[in-house]
């Protein structure tokens, strides 16, 4: 049976947010512990990154198309522009995430969380192929 009403958004952020401290929570065990993320707990942080960025909880949610079409940063620079209908060819470097570093905080033990470069590294969504991209 289908739903007839969507939850309180509320209780969506609610959620949201104690999935991502969970996921958060495993990577840190995972690291301490493995000196790695396990597959489980990269599942799980992916799960928390879509919910988060569908749910708008943390910023404004995106049109399902840009993350469909977004590429991890990993890829940048390797695959090419990932939207069926690009047409600016090979120079089109696609939407994206791009990760720049930023100066270290002047006390970074102020903060709790210090894995992957997080306290240098600023994250940029990059939207080549959006909604109104051709007009």
């Amino acid at each position: 049976m289908f739903r007839t009403s969507a939850p309180d958004i509320n209780e969506t952020w609610e959620w949201v947010e104690i999935l991502v401290k969970e996921a958060l929570t495993q990577v840190d065990r995972d690291i301490a512990f493995k000196a790695r993320m396990t597959r489980q707990t990269a599942i799980l942080n992916q799960k928390a990154l879509v919910a988060a960025l569908i749910s708008g909880c943390y910023c404004p949610p995106p049109r399902m198309h840009i993350l469909k079409t977004m590429i991890h940063p990993r890829f940048n620079e390797v695959i090419g522009c990932q939207d069926p209908d690009c047409r600016m060819g090979e120079k089109c470097g696609g939407n994206r995430l791009q990760l720049d570093t930023i100066p270290a905080p002047e006390n970074p033990y102020d903060h709790d969380w210090h894995h992957h470069g997080y306290l240098t590294t600023d994250i940029t969504n990059v939207v080549v192929h959006h909604k109104n991209d051709r007009r």
